[in-house]
């Protein structure tokens, strides 16, 4: 019975898990091509588009996603836009949350979330309303629409001629201009080497120039010392909770998947480390590769998702692999002493993982064994994978069976 709840929660697991990954994969709208126009009333999200010359007119029922040299997108979105182009223009509304980057941004209609943009020129027209937060990185940014929230960024020419609700916080800025239709509603903080330039007329309430994060000709800035940082003593404890409670919940819903896991750690730990070196570096490039072909976004969603819980998961597993192998070698003690070897193995994980320095490259082994572990793992259990041990080998090789000496000759006649 137990097992069968075992089953079934595995099941539902799984089941949810392709819901929520796999079906938006299948109602999404693909466009690609030279030059891609989308035109029409209204099509159904999320929409992926990719080519040279994008320009989205139709009204759009979810996210749109688009990579190209030129993008334009006249229509309504009630989702998000992400993208990413040389020149990109947002002329119509869009109710959610718009993150780009690009070398010139326009952004020319009402945004009800938030917008974060990187580009080298930045702008936001008077009828580009931002309903949330602005943040913005470039080298020249002009705000001209409203903005409810707050105004975030830095750049070297900062323009702000519009009412902003909230705070305005600038990092980094060279010359930062408040034009006559400025109204800030909170408090300006600027890191600059220069004084701002307010017009007559703009509206604003305290403002703050704060020293530039770098001096001029002095470099970067200092990276903090190690010895700052304080032990965090109730983190550790809780990394433990939670690590001994996942332990437990995998042992409880797969409990032959962590031994199979060990398993292969005994037989093959240096070719479960190089695997993982070679997955660690192999996967997030197969993501970025996925996700330009666009086609592909939904593959790499669902392969980042495995990859970020393999690493989430991976001190657990290396622990795990680690005290079934110290268990083995307690001569009728393994199972009575596989979780004071889990705990002790994965104690001294975490605890050296902290370390200021080598805790980075205790976490980065760790993570490679893992997913080495993983991906050896999976191969094995393919079909038509036989485990072959040695003494099966042993048991094919014919055996060696003594040749009998030559009959020694009959001796010589006496002489006479």
């Amino acid at each position: 019975m137990k097992r069968n709840n075992r089953h079934l929660a595995v099941s539902l697991l799984v089941a949810f898990l392709a819901l929520v990954l796999i079906s938006p994969a299948l109602a999404v709208d693909f466009r690609s091509g030279e030059t891609v126009s989308v035109s029409g009333t209204k099509i159904k999200g999320p929409l992926f588009v990719s080519g040279t010359t994008l320009t989205v007119s139709a009204d759009v029922d979810g996210d749109v996603f688009c990579a190209g040299q030129s993008i334009t997108i006249n229509g309504l979105v009630t989702g998000d836009v992400i993208g990413a182009s040389n020149t990109l223009q947002i002329n119509g509304p869009v109710q959610g949350d718009v993150r780009v980057a690009a070398n010139t941004i326009a952004i020319n209609g009402p945004v009800e979330g938030s917008v974060t943009a990187a580009a080298n020129t930045i702008s936001t027209g008077q009828n580009g309303l931002v309903k949330r937060d602005l943040m913005t990185f470039g080298n020249t940014v002009q705000v001209n629409g409203p903005v409810a929230g707050q105004v975030l960024g830095g750049g070297n020419q900062f323009t702000l001629n519009s009412p902003v609700g909230g705070d305005v916080r600038l990092w980094d800025v060279q010359n930062f201009n408040i034009g006559p239709s400025a109204t800030v509603g909170g408090q300006i903080d600027y890191n600059s080497a220069n004084e701002a330039k307010v017009e007559p007329g703009a509206k604003i309430g305290i403002i703050n120039r704060l020293e530039p994060r770098v001096q001029p000709g002095q470099g970067t800035p200092a990276i903090p010392r190690a010895a700052d940082k304080k032990f965090d003593l109730m983190g550790t404890l809780w990394s433990l909770a939670a690590g001994l409670l996942v332990w437990g919940i995998a042992l409880w819903l797969v409990p032959r998947f962590l031994p199979r896991l060990g398993k292969t750690a005994r037989e093959a730990p240096l070719g479960s480390f190089g695997w993982g070196v070679v997955t660690l570096l192999l996967v997030p490039l197969g993501v970025i590769l996925l996700m330009i072909t666009v086609i592909g976004i939904p593959l790499a969603m669902i392969l980042m998702f495995c990859f970020i819980i393999g690493l989430m998961l991976s001190k657990v597993i290396a622990s795990d692999a680690l005290a079934r192998a110290m268990t083995k070698s307690v001569k009728g003690g393994a199972k009575t002493s596989l979780l004071a070897a889990f705990l002790i193995v994965f104690a001294a994980i975490v605890l050296l993982s902290k370390l200021p320095v080598a805790g980075f490259f205790v976490s980065l082994i760790v993570a490679c064994f893992a997913l080495g572990i993983i991906v050896l793992t999976v191969y094995r259990q393919r079909p038509g994978y036989t485990e072959v041990s040695t003494a099966e080998i042993a048991a094919t090789v014919p055996p060696v069976v003594p040749v009998p000496p030559p009959p020694a000759s009959p001796p010589p006649p006496p002489a006479e």
